[in-house]
Protein backbone atom coordinates (compact mmCIF):
# COMPACT_ATOMS: atom_id res chain seq x y z
CA UNK A 1 0.00 0.00 0.00
CA UNK A 2 2.98 2.68 1.05
CA UNK A 3 4.54 2.14 -2.57
CA UNK A 4 1.22 2.42 -4.23
CA UNK A 5 0.71 5.57 -2.67
CA UNK A 6 4.19 6.97 -2.91
CA UNK A 7 3.95 5.64 -6.95
CA UNK A 8 0.45 8.26 -7.07
CA UNK A 9 2.55 10.93 -5.57
CA UNK A 10 4.73 10.21 -8.10
CA UNK A 11 2.38 10.53 -10.84
CA UNK A 12 0.65 13.51 -9.61
CA UNK A 13 4.33 14.74 -9.12
CA UNK A 14 5.01 14.40 -13.00
CA UNK A 15 1.29 15.46 -13.53
CA UNK A 16 1.94 18.64 -12.30
CA UNK A 17 5.17 19.73 -13.55
CA UNK A 18 3.83 18.55 -17.05
CA UNK A 19 0.86 21.19 -16.18
CA UNK A 20 2.94 24.01 -15.35
CA UNK A 21 5.40 23.45 -18.34
CA UNK A 22 2.50 23.26 -21.36
CA UNK A 23 0.96 26.40 -19.50
CA UNK A 24 4.37 28.41 -19.95
CA UNK A 25 4.77 27.33 -23.04
CA UNK A 26 1.59 28.47 -24.13
CA UNK A 27 2.00 31.96 -22.48
CA UNK A 28 5.56 32.30 -24.10
CA UNK A 29 4.51 31.35 -27.44
CA UNK A 30 0.81 33.02 -27.44
CA UNK A 31 1.42 35.57 -25.39
CA UNK A 32 4.75 36.94 -25.70
CA UNK A 33 5.21 36.28 -29.18
CA UNK A 34 8.19 33.87 -28.51
CA UNK A 35 9.44 31.27 -30.85
CA UNK A 36 7.43 27.80 -30.02
CA UNK A 37 11.13 26.05 -30.43
CA UNK A 38 12.30 28.61 -27.84
CA UNK A 39 9.32 28.23 -25.82
CA UNK A 40 10.06 24.74 -25.38
CA UNK A 41 13.14 25.03 -24.49
CA UNK A 42 12.30 27.61 -21.44
CA UNK A 43 9.33 25.53 -20.68
CA UNK A 44 11.09 22.34 -20.41
CA UNK A 45 13.52 23.16 -18.05
CA UNK A 46 11.27 24.99 -15.78
CA UNK A 47 8.95 21.80 -15.92
CA UNK A 48 12.21 19.68 -14.94
CA UNK A 49 13.32 21.72 -12.10
CA UNK A 50 9.57 21.47 -10.90
CA UNK A 51 9.54 17.69 -11.31
CA UNK A 52 12.62 17.31 -9.58
CA UNK A 53 11.79 19.91 -6.65
CA UNK A 54 8.07 17.70 -6.15
CA UNK A 55 9.43 14.47 -6.42
CA UNK A 56 12.57 15.20 -3.77
CA UNK A 57 10.32 16.81 -1.25
CA UNK A 58 6.61 15.94 -1.66
CA UNK A 59 7.01 12.33 -3.13
CA UNK A 60 9.63 10.74 -1.52
CA UNK A 61 9.89 13.15 1.27
CA UNK A 62 13.45 13.96 0.99
CA UNK A 63 14.39 17.16 2.96
CA UNK A 64 18.36 16.66 3.19
CA UNK A 65 20.01 18.89 0.53
CA UNK A 66 23.30 17.82 1.62
CA UNK A 67 23.28 15.49 -2.04
CA UNK A 68 21.26 17.73 -3.52
CA UNK A 69 23.16 18.50 -6.50
CA UNK A 70 24.10 14.82 -6.85
CA UNK A 71 20.29 13.69 -6.70
CA UNK A 72 19.76 16.32 -9.65
CA UNK A 73 22.09 14.95 -11.84
CA UNK A 74 20.92 11.60 -11.32
CA UNK A 75 17.57 12.54 -11.91
CA UNK A 76 18.64 14.31 -15.15
CA UNK A 77 20.41 11.65 -16.08
CA UNK A 78 17.35 8.90 -15.59
CA UNK A 79 15.39 11.23 -17.27
CA UNK A 80 17.46 11.86 -20.32
CA UNK A 81 18.10 8.68 -20.93
CA UNK A 82 14.17 7.49 -20.17
CA UNK A 83 13.22 10.65 -23.08
CA UNK A 84 15.66 9.74 -25.47
CA UNK A 85 16.45 5.86 -25.29
CA UNK A 86 13.36 4.13 -23.87
CA UNK A 87 10.52 7.15 -25.30
CA UNK A 88 12.32 6.37 -28.78
CA UNK A 89 12.16 3.03 -28.79
CA UNK A 90 8.71 2.49 -27.50
CA UNK A 91 7.28 5.14 -29.85
CA UNK A 92 8.73 3.52 -32.84
CA UNK A 93 7.64 -0.16 -32.08
CA UNK A 94 4.51 1.23 -30.69
CA UNK A 95 4.03 3.39 -33.90
CA UNK A 96 5.76 1.19 -36.35
CA UNK A 97 4.84 -2.16 -35.45
CA UNK A 98 1.41 -1.93 -33.88
CA UNK A 99 0.55 0.96 -35.78
CA UNK A 100 -1.26 2.75 -32.86
CA UNK A 101 -1.07 6.98 -33.15
CA UNK A 102 1.26 8.62 -32.79
CA UNK A 103 0.14 10.74 -29.48
CA UNK A 104 -1.75 7.60 -28.04
CA UNK A 105 1.79 5.89 -28.39
CA UNK A 106 3.58 8.54 -26.95
CA UNK A 107 1.26 8.95 -23.91
CA UNK A 108 1.65 5.26 -23.13
CA UNK A 109 5.46 5.51 -23.48
CA UNK A 110 5.33 8.52 -21.14
CA UNK A 111 3.59 5.55 -18.65
CA UNK A 112 6.27 3.69 -19.53
CA UNK A 113 9.05 5.72 -19.03
CA UNK A 114 6.90 7.09 -16.01
CA UNK A 115 7.28 3.81 -14.14
CA UNK A 116 10.67 2.69 -14.78
CA UNK A 117 11.77 6.35 -13.79
CA UNK A 118 9.91 5.84 -10.22
CA UNK A 119 11.74 3.05 -9.80
CA UNK A 120 15.17 4.32 -10.49
CA UNK A 121 14.70 7.31 -8.38
CA UNK A 122 13.60 5.59 -5.27
CA UNK A 123 16.03 3.02 -5.47
CA UNK A 124 18.90 5.44 -6.74
CA UNK A 125 17.80 9.33 -6.89
CA UNK A 126 16.20 9.48 -3.56
CA UNK A 127 17.11 6.17 -1.50
CA UNK A 128 16.81 6.64 1.97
Amino acid sequence: MKQTFLFIKYAIGGAIATLLELMMMYFLTDKLGVWYLYSSIIAYSFGFIVSFSIRKLWAFADYNFKNVGRQFLIYIAVLGFGMLLINTIVLVLMVEWLQLQYLLAQFLAGLVIGLIGFFINKKVTFKE
